[in-house]
This record gives C-alpha cells, structure tokens and sequence, in this order.
C-alpha cells in the first residue's frame, strides 16, 4: 500500500479525476460528492456507512460504471 489519503470533497459542480498507475494502492477515506468521478489505478474508497441512514435525502446516484 503506497498511501492513505483523508478527503472532504464537495463540488457537485466539478469533474474529479485520480490516475495512479502501477500496482501501487491507495487508500481514500472519506466523502466525495462531484458531477463525475474517474479512477485510473488500484483505489479502496472507504466511507462511513452510517451517513447513508443519518445524512441527507440521496439525490445523487451512480449513473454509470465502467470497470477497466
């Protein structure tokens, strides 16, 4: 594992984009909300699964997934 990296993130406006390559591994802990999201590389997105139950209405959901 190369790193972990904490991450607040919100800009439902904005496209986010992590390339990693290799076989290096990260770690993202956290929240990201954006207007997309593209992961290049080996990524474990974690997050609280408790903010599905307490947090806001979900109004934003995976459209589209495309594993490479």
């Amino acid at each position: 594992m190369v790193g972990v990296h904490y991450v607040s993130l919100g800009n439902p406006n904005a496209d986010f984009t992590l390339g990693g390559g290799g076989n290096d591994l990260y770690d993202f802990v956290g929240s990201i909300v954006t207007r997309s999201m593209t992961l290049n590389g080996h990524y474990n997105m974690h997050y609280d699964e408790a903010l599905e139950q307490s947090g806001p209405v979900r109004v934003y959901v995976v459209t589209t997934w495309n594993e490479l």
